[in-house]
């Protein structure tokens, strides 16, 4: 008999929003019903419902509401007593405070957290993340199994959450190798984006938010504006936020605005990630960083920071580079080696797919995930 299973996210952007529906969209469905719940828009309804997967809307924010989060936790009590789940699986800590908090309520027995970022580290106030951690740490006991997308978010769980080792598992997020095609050029779109086909393109994709040290890449760009290889040089940053306003001062400030150009939301980010030589991460925080997964599917070389689970992705001076956070000296000199040696991207970029095949595939994503439902359910 088939074991239902509901799949439970927040507001979300970026990594968390692709793994979910990468995950929703490929589990057996000969083993599992799956029910996904959650704030989607009419194309995502649209979308799940295709793929024979029952959508249910639920406004869940970002960020603590009191008012609003009682309504969605009485709305989600309702579709678990309707749907008789075995297996909630809730992602990122909001969904999961609600989602715990309900499955008490109406003794759903199983339990599943992803958690993708780290918990002091979302956007919102100093009140609400101690809130939201002391919250966390009063429900993580009813928690069946915790997964987390990196080894280093398991360790903050458990050093600084207290949550049982015993209880955390990593399965890393896995992207969908059929999706993309080493090699392509994106010559083309290159040129519409106002490049020149021989510019040498240094590329990210990100969420426009403080952690992601954008201004970081903005002022590794002024200290390369001296450098002869300066004129062959161009950024482009792909992605929306809180942030941009201010991250496009600051390139007109640094007198960078004919070298940076800012694409905001795209949703052909395959074809994006084509035009760029080299692919920066300049983060100050990161759960995994699931962009660096889809950079090495397209053998790009790789520059990140020392931060979060991006060093179990970058293999040093193997598929790219590792550098400090916050410190735009060192990610201009990183820039300007790749930039430098043609051979050496090309090199760093296959050995990316190879590490990619091994250890990051959506395949096993999947079939690691099936197997803790199996296990919890069995």
């Amino acid at each position: 008999m088939k074991k239902k299973i509901l799949q439970l996210i927040r507001l979300a952007h970026g990594g968390m929003r692709d793994h979910f529906f990468s995950l929703v969209t490929n589990l057996d469905q000969s083993k599992f019903d799956s029910l996904a719940v959650g704030p989607f828009s009419p194309q995502d309804i649209e979308q799940l419902e295709k793929q024979n997967i029952k959508t249910y809307y639920l406004p869940i924010a970002s960020n603590l509401s009191f008012k609003a989060d009682w309504h969605c936790l009485q709305q989600l009590k309702k579709i678990l007593d309707k749907e008789k789940i075995d297996l909630i699986h809730m992602h990122g800590s909001k969904a999961a405070l609600l989602g715990r908090a309900a499955a008490k309520i109406t003794r759903t027995p199983n339990s599943v957290f992803t958690v993708h970022n780290f918990i002091a580290d979302n956007y919102q106030s100093r009140i609400k993340k101690r809130l939201l951690s002391l919250m966390e740490k009063c429900l993580v006991l009813s928690t069946t199994r915790t997964i987390t997308v990196s080894q280093a978010l398991a360790k903050q769980l458990i050093n600084k959450q207290h949550i049982p080792a015993g209880k955390i598992i990593t399965i890393y997020n896995g992207i969908n190798l059929k999706d993309f095609q080493p090699g392509e050029s994106g010559t083309a779109l290159k040129c519409q984006l106002g490049f020149q086909p021989e510019t040498i393109v240094i590329g990210t994709v990100s969420r426009l938010i403080p952690e992601k040290g954008i201004d970081y890449l903005l002022q590794s760009a002024l200290t390369l504006k001296d450098n002869p290889l300066f004129p062959k040089l161009a950024f482009l940053v792909v992605g929306d936020g809180p942030f941009r306003f201010t991250l496009e001062k600051m390139t007109q400030e640094l007198g960078l605005a004919n070298k940076v150009v800012f694409t905001g939301y795209r949703t052909d980010i395959y074809q994006l990630l084509k035009v760029m030589d080299i692919f920066v991460l300049p983060s100050l925080s990161e759960g995994l960083g699931i962009a660096l997964l889809e950079a090495m599917a397209l053998e790009k070389p790789l520059i990140g920071t020392r931060v979060g689970g991006i060093p179990e992705i970058i293999e040093n001076e193997k598929n790219g580079y590792l550098v400090s956070p916050g410190k735009p000296e060192e990610l201009a000199e990183k820039i300007f080696l790749l930039a430098t040696e043609p051979e050496r991207r090309t090199q760093m970029g296959k050995e990316g797919g190879r590490i990619l095949h091994n250890k990051f595939t959506l395949e096993k994503m999947i079939r690691e995930t099936e197997s803790i439902y199996l296990n919890i359910l069995d």
